[in-house]
């Protein structure tokens, strides 16, 4: 009599636990953003620019200083790894991403502008 309780209240907490790890199982995990690296921001706001340029979102004057300023963050970026070993070290990552975040800003701001006329 002992030994068929032993087993009930073993299947019940197997039960359980498969009940519980499917539960947990079928929650769907938060969405990880994805990490950007500097280079590849340069690349899609490049991008960006260009397809601005081919809608008529940016005048000629925007697009010229937009890739200017591209050019000059390159530039940036090239000098800070090659006083960093090749590298881009975490401050000077930190300066190029608000820079980029400013440029960013800037396309979106300068595409909506003209669009919204």
């Amino acid at each position: 009599m002992e030994k068929l309780k032993f087993n009930k209240s073993r299947n019940m907490n197997l039960l359980m636990a498969a009940a519980i790890s499917t539960t947990l199982l079928s929650i769907p995990l938060p969405a990880q953003a994805k990490k950007w690296t500097v280079t590849e921001r340069l690349e899609k706001l490049s991008e960006q620019i260009d397809k601005g340029d081919k809608a008529n979102e940016l005048t000629a004057t925007q697009v010229a200083d937009l890739k200017k300023t591209v050019i000059d963050i390159k530039a940036k970026i090239d000098k800070m790894k090659e006083k960093n070993g090749g590298k881009l070290g975490l401050k000077d990552g930190k300066k190029v991403h608000k820079v980029l975040n400013e440029l960013s800003v800037k396309v979106l701001r300068f595409r909506l502008d003209n669009v919204y006329k």
